[in-house]
């Protein structure tokens, strides 16, 4: 027994035995899932045991079996080649047995010929393709770095397209049409915007005007004019959505001088002319954003 351990009867099991025969007792068949460990002293009397290594035969103390099986019994190799080499050397002989099955090195480029390592040194001079393989070999390299370079240009070229579309979005949205809000519309009637204090529309085709575009930026334009312009009462009142979050105090064009327009968070519109009756005064190019 190796690792040996007791069921509750005090029956002897080897431990990975036990766990193989689903923690069974091999004796009285009693479950044991909890068996208790037979302690050092019996460990090192087991250990103490002369055995023969079942590989080469050789006699040594049980401890030392494991460590003599991987590491230092020779084994002879599984291809018949003559070397013998211990366990655990023997996937680094596979590579190097003189028997192991191997292609010809050109064969990526068509050679067939298959055989063992050690028919292989007589096959390489013979090899129509050897001369040529480093050659092909440079050459597949060669591609191997165009197509890789292909690849990285066709991932850049799709993240320009990605980059582009975004532009062509941001574009459509700057180039959007202003949708434009003429005083008497549907728009300005149902939200209250119409001329006050004396203020009239300079004609139908220059009447007040505004619009916001997709940034938030609100336009005026048009032209109004008065009977007797007040500056301390508002021409009219921008509807929420368009006004600004602070004050906005510009110059404007005003008859025959400038005029000035102050725009109030409220929405209210002031403005400052001459005085004279029938002064003008113009909205175009006054915009102010509202966030």
């Amino acid at each position: 027994m190796y690792d040996p351990v007791q069921c509750k009867k005090g029956h002897y099991n080897c431990r990975d035995c036990l766990k193989k025969g689903g923690s069974r007792c091999a004796v009285c068949g009693e479950m044991c899932r909890a068996a208790i460990d037979v302690g050092l002293g019996v460990k090192a009397v087991l250990d103490g045991l002369k055995v023969e290594c079942p590989d080469c035969g050789i006699v040594i103390t049980r401890d030392r079996l494991i460590n003599h099986r991987d590491n230092v019994c020779p084994l002879p190799c599984a291809r018949a080649c003559g070397a013998t080499v211990p366990r655990s050397a023997a996937a680094a002989h596979k590579p190097v047995c003189p028997l192991v099955a191997v292609s010809c090195d050109a064969a990526e480029y068509g050679c067939p010929w298959k055989g063992t390592l050690h028919e292989q040194a007589a096959h390489i001079p013979a090899c129509g393709l050897r001369d040529v393989s480093p050659a092909l070999r440079l050459l597949g390299g060669r591609i191997d770095a165009q197509a890789q370079h292909i690849q990285s240009l066709k991932r850049e070229n799709a993240a320009q397209v990605q980059r582009i579309a975004s532009l062509e979005s941001q574009l459509a949205r700057h180039t959007t049409p202003l949708k434009w809000h003429t005083l008497g519309d549907m728009f300005c009637v149902a939200n209250g915007v119409k001329l006050d204090n004396g203020w009239v529309p300079y004609s139908n085709s220059l009447s007040f005007r505004f619009a916001k575009d997709a940034h938030g930026i609100v336009h005026l334009g048009g032209l109004i004019k008065s009977g007797l312009p007040d500056a301390n009462k508002a021409v009219l009142t921008l509807p929420v959505g368009f006004r600004c979050p602070r004050w906005e105090h510009v110059s404007a064009n005003g008859g025959c001088e400038f005029g000035e327009v102050l725009i109030r968070h409220s929405g209210d519109i002031y403005v400052r002319t001459k005085g004279r009756a029938n002064d003008w005064i113009s909205f175009d190019g006054i915009s102010f954003s509202t966030v």
